[in-house]
């Protein structure tokens, strides 16, 4: 036994477990006044010499020396914070939290440091209003009918948002069915496909729609032009001799301005719109395919756009099979000759 104590004097945690683990010694034993290896260990304050000795599942927590003092009126009294929790933690709580000595005193009347006194107080006001919980049956009653009215409320409000879901999926129910109805399509699996059909479509018409509001201002430029020229060669008409004989329009010198301005301005639309196309055909935003629905010219190249390659791919993909074209974008699908 004195052995045991110098271990736990010395702080020797490694023989102290094997000595724990052979099961050659009495945790429990006694000495004169009472006090166990816990007690001992106690006072010497080493967390781990505790933490060991409470490893043993034959340890007794709550063993009293002849003073009626437990552990944890020694642990407090000697002012070690770690050994306290140590011990609280290992299930002195609530034994030994509340075990009175021979003199009547609580552990916490021994703590003398403002922090083990602290930690004591808090556990022991926890123990309070686990144990002695003692609520007014009014407020218990008022308590459970707040709760049976939210559940009551939240339920109504579950099956709210159920009906939501179910009219939601039958509104797009009937719609599928009307877009069914007339395309002529029965299957579930076509009707998706006339959908993402029409989409296309309808990205084909903002491009087109684009495209018109280019040549509508493009128009109005010329038409402003148009209207200059006239009030040019009017103005030079009525400033010109009378005898003279009169210019045509077409050999005016403000006439031929105004159509040389109006050429150069054509031309000058025309080629950036070339280099526009170009780039896009570059970046593969463009392919150009034989127009075999023209009947005059058959052989005229129709061009195809794409405002991403993806959407370019499901155009062509709709316009006809594939074949060879020298200089076609890399990577992409190339139709007609």
């Amino acid at each position: 036994m004195n052995d045991l104590f110098r271990i736990v004097e010395h702080g020797d945690v490694a023989t102290l477990k094997e000595i724990i683990h052979s099961g050659s010694i009495d945790i429990n034993a006694c000495i004169a006044d009472g006090s166990t290896i816990l007690h001992y260990a106690c006072t010497i304050g080493n967390p781990a010499i505790v933490s060991t000795l409470l490893s043993h599942p034959n340890i007794i927590l709550d063993a009293t020396n002849s003073d009626g003092n437990t552990p944890l009126h020694v642990a407090a009294a000697y002012t070690h914070l770690a050994i306290v929790k140590l011990l609280i933690k290992a299930g002195n709580t609530p034994h030994s939290i509340f075990s009175h000595n021979i003199k009547g005193k609580l552990p916490i009347d021994y703590a003398v440091h403002p922090e083990v006194h602290s930690y004591l107080e808090s556990c022991m006001s926890i123990h309070d209003q686990i144990y002695n919980f003692t609520p007014d049956p009014n407020v218990l009653k008022k308590y459970i009918i707040d709760l049976t009215i939210e559940w009551s409320e939240f339920q109504l409000r579950a099956q709210e948002v159920i009906h939501e879901q179910i009219e939601q999926k039958q509104i797009a129910l009937h719609k599928l069915h009307l877009v069914e109805r007339a395309t002529g399509v029965t299957d579930s699996n076509g009707a998706a496909s006339v959908i993402d059909h029409l989409a296309l479509l309808q990205d084909e018409n903002d491009r087109l729609t684009s495209e018109l509001m280019e040549i509508r201002r493009k128009m109005a430029i010329l038409e402003e032009h148009l209207q200059e020229h006239e009030r040019s060669e009017a103005n030079d008409a009525s400033a010109g001799d009378a005898d003279a004989p009169a210019e045509t329009a077409g050999s005016s010198p403000a006439a031929a301005g105004a159509s040389e301005d109006s050429v150069n301005m054509l031309n000058t639309a025309y080629e950036n719109q070339a280099r526009v196309d170009a780039e896009d055909e570059k970046n593969g935003l463009i392919v150009y395919v034989k127009n075999a629905s023209s009947e005059t010219s058959p052989n005229t190249r129709r061009q195809i756009r794409g405002a991403t390659k993806e959407k370019l791919v499901a155009r062509l993909a709709a316009y006809g099979g594939p074949s060879e074209r020298p200089g076609a974008p890399q990577n992409m699908p190339v139709f007609g000759a």
